[in-house]
């Protein structure tokens, strides 16, 4: 995902994103995904450099996902970063779940 101009593109780019991070092809291959799921825990015992990184990137896809939000800059952030956050979430919990439970959570969490 990148910033845009177009709001309707951006809307629509912003749905397929989340529709396909809370899939289940998502969460059966880790290995093709989003590394947050995977590596949240590790990042949090890395060193300040690498918890930097990682910060300047997350708050990119935070910056990007705000764009289709509504309200105030300061809300629509709020609302990207908690958006975001149920998708880690959620991809998270689904690796680790058995498969009703898996379908319980993506369904409960898609866009």
């Amino acid at each position: 995902l990148e910033k845009s101009n177009d709001p309707q593109h951006l809307a629509q780019a912003i749905h397929a994103y989340k529709a396909m991070y809370v899939s289940e092809q998502h969460v059966s291959h880790p290995s093709l995904g989003c590394p947050m799921p995977a590596l949240g825990g590790e990042l949090s015992r890395a060193g300040a450099e690498i918890r930097e990184i990682f910060s300047t990137h997350l708050n990119r896809l935070i910056d990007v996902l705000a764009q289709s939000m509504a309200g105030s800059e300061i809300e629509k952030r709020k609302l990207a970063t908690r958006e975001l956050s149920m998708m880690v979430g959620a991809v998270l919990l689904a690796r680790a779940s058995n498969a009703q439970t898996v379908q319980s959570i993506l369904q409960a969490c898609e866009p």
